[in-house]
């Protein structure tokens, strides 16, 4: 929706520099365009160069970046350009469509639905489940029985959630056995699950995913896991089953977490990171087996 600099700037507590100008879309630094806002992570003397030819445009920038008024330019300052982008982008320009529950969706006589749910195509939910309000399935998600899925949650396109982990064994005869699974899948409030990820079901006790964790796509989250509130699981990761990742844990590309071991809150794995030993709070590993290199510092 078409917008203005000055109410961005409030909505932001941030400070205006320059007049106040219309907004009607976002654009990127790299193709800034007239009526947009667009934001900068380093307001650098080139970058003030390279827009000053743009006329009509907004930027968010850093506090203390700019230097004055700037023709044409509407600047705001602000504590976190990129982060405060995307709060501007969700208050003033993602229009949500709305809910609705596909013809080809097949949903459990007992499925607990809640307010304003939208299921994709071909989605196929278990009778024991519920979903709670506001929360997204995208097309061809499987949820199986024993699974919670809270509010405002988005469960993307392919994912699987709730079925059973590989708990798998030898009987006495060296045959393989696999364990049934009893535990479920609780999934809190605000949590995104991207493409193409496994969710499975808890041995005895759920799998849980915490409040505000964003999983990406082709991620596997082994049985009875723990993830900790606003932790990100990027692309391709796999977690091994009982494994616990913090509140605010981080998870490179490709990286493994060994089955039953720990990462401390604020721990940060870097990409590939094969992580065969727990890693403490506010530690940065990486490597092949993972290896602690200093203490993080921030929270990107």
């Amino acid at each position: 929706m078409p917008t203005t600099a000055v109410e961005i700037c409030r909505f932001l507590n941030g400070t205006l520099v320059g007049a106040d100008l219309q907004v009607s879309h976002v654009a990127s630094l790299g193709k800034p365009a007239t009526g947009a806002v667009i934001f900068a992570k380093a307001f650098t003397p080139e970058v003030a160069g390279r827009l000053q030819e743009f006329k009509e445009l907004t930027v968010l920038v850093g506090r203390g970046s700019t230097t004055g008024p700037m023709p044409g330019l509407a600047l705001i300052e602000v504590d976190q350009p990129r982060m405060d982008f995307a709060k501007v982008c969700w208050r003033f320009f993602v229009e949500r469509a709305p809910a609705r529950i596909a013809p080809t969706a097949i949903i459990g006589r007992s499925a607990k639905i809640g307010l304003n749910v939208t299921i994709g195509e071909y989605c196929v939910v278990a009778d024991d489940v519920e979903i709670g309000d506001d929360t997204e399935l995208r097309h061809h998600v499987v949820v199986g029985n024993k699974v919670r899925i809270g509010k405002r949650c988005l469960v993307k396109s392919h994912a699987v959630v709730g079925e059973e982990g590989f708990g798998v064994g030898y009987d006495e005869n060296g045959h393989t056995l696999r364990m049934p699974h009893f535990g479920g899948v609780l999934i809190e409030d605000d949590v995104e699950i991207g493409c193409n990820v496994t969710v499975c079901l808890g041995t005895l006790d759920p799998t849980i995913v915490r409040h505000r964790a964003k999983i990406d796509d082709h991620v596997h989250l082994g049985h009875n896991c723990d993830i900790g509130e606003d932790a990100i699981i990027t692309a391709c990761v796999c977690i091994g089953g009982s494994s616990k990742v913090g509140r605010q844990g981080y998870l490179g590309n490709n990286a493994n977490l060994m089955n039953q071991k720990t990462m401390g809150d604020r721990a940060y794995a870097g990409l590939g990171a094969n992580i065969v030993r727990s890693v403490e709070s506010e530690t940065v590993v990486a490597g092949n087996p993972a290896k602690p290199l200093r203490k993080r510092d921030g929270l990107n």
